[in-house]
């Protein structure tokens, strides 16, 4: 592999259950930082949150989350039911 392989490898990040009635898990190889978002863009989750993420209390939608290791970013959606 490519250290270009690898680095992509690293900042890979899983998010599950897809969709989630209650809780999203986050699974990385780094550490990262978590904003989220609705999708008309209002911050509904502070950088630096804990996961996992419960999201009982969201409203049904789709949500944008921000998966950041500090130099790249990773926009990931996700789908409350």
């Amino acid at each position: 592999l490519s250290s270009i392989d690898r680095d992509n490898d690293r900042r890979q990040v899983i998010l599950y259950p897809h969709p989630t009635p209650d809780t999203i898990h986050i699974q990385a190889l780094t550490s990262f930082v978590l904003t989220a978002y609705t999708r008309l863009g209002q911050l509904i989750l502070q950088p630096n949150h804990t996961h996992p993420i419960h999201v009982c209390d969201f409203s049904v939608g789709l949500y944008l989350l921000d998966v950041s290791d500090g130099v790249r970013s990773s926009p990931k959606r996700f789908v409350k039911y």
